[in-house]
């Protein structure tokens, strides 16, 4: 009887596995494809307001908020995002993205609270159309400090990352942004259980789609690792979650892990030089939190 009821038990694992929740589209009311290509933006907005940052070529943010920009502080050295909240509006495509921060800068520590309003385009592109700001909550803060670094090279690995996924969930657009095409030929190694796959990124997305057709990734973890520092040679480590339909329309939810190494370049672009892809065997509980 003990060995029917593990039998069971195990039977009964396999088949959540596979069959998605869907909490998050359902908490924060968003598809994880408009996600990834708001927060590449936001990543920007952010990283790009940290001293010395100009060599790691962030996405453009254009000059019609450069008087809002300036109410932040100068001299800022980190930004530790507190809490995000995304929410869709009554308007089609467009979403309210709030954000409180802690940021660290010359004279001390202050928190901002912003509020965007972005549009994601018919290319899937996303534009901050509105933005507002809560002067009642600007305040030093006596938060304790964090062992994380929230510099430049944080936001920039987090708009590389979330930029990475919105293009395999089928961005096309917004490939330029981290020249996609400059490493189109580099080896993305996949290994699905028996199922290996090795072939340049361009031919290997197309295999891939076989197991993971239509559907969208979620960044549950990340981290950047220096490998050399005199050849600007880096790893970028990322687990995500997948939930979708394979080639013959069968639901279907991953774990994945890839292993990105990358060569910062003279220039500021970040070129891939190598992706290995690992399955693995998917979490049975849903993510709460909104961002990585």
């Amino acid at each position: 009887m003990n060995t029917i009821k593990k039998l069971l038990i195990a039977l009964l694992i396999n088949l959540v596995c596979l069959v998605p929740t869907y909490a998050d589209s359902t908490e924060h009311t968003v598809d994880s494809r408009s996600l990834n290509v708001m927060v590449s933006k936001l990543m920007s907005w952010y990283g790009s307001l940290i001293s010395n940052s100009e060599t790691l070529l962030f996405q453009e943010i254009i000059s019609d908020w450069d008087s809002y920009r300036t109410q932040y502080p100068t001299n800022i050295s980190q930004i530790q995002i507190l809490k995000t909240d995304l929410t869709q509006i009554a308007e089609k495509n467009h979403y309210q993205f709030k954000v409180s921060s802690l940021i660290h800068h010359e004279g001390g520590q202050k928190r901002f609270d912003d509020n965007f309003t972005l549009y994601v385009d018919s290319d899937g592109l996303p534009k901050i159309t509105a933005i507002s700001f809560n002067n009642n909550d600007i305040a030093p803060s006596n938060k304790q400090a964090s062992d994380e670094v929230f510099d430049a090279m944080y936001f920039k690995s987090r708009e590389f990352a979330y930029t990475w996924l919105a293009y395999m969930d089928g961005v096309e657009a917004i490939k330029t942004v981290i020249n996609v095409a400059d490493w189109s030929d580099v080896p993305y190694e996949i290994n699905i259980g028996s199922t290996n796959i090795n072939q340049p990124v361009k031919e290997t997305l197309v295999t891939r789609k076989q197991f993971l057709n239509k559907g969208e990734h979620n960044l549950r973890l990340i981290d950047l690792i220096s490998l050399d520092t005199k050849t600007n040679t880096y790893l970028l480590d990322l687990t995500m979650n997948w939930e979708g339909v394979n080639v013959k329309n069968q639901t279907v939810i991953a774990k994945i892990n890839q292993k990105i190494k990358l060569k910062i370049m003279a220039d500021g672009r970040w070129h891939v030089i190598s992706i290995k892809e690992k399955h693995l065997l998917p979490d049975l509980t849903p993510w709460q939190d909104l961002l990585c």
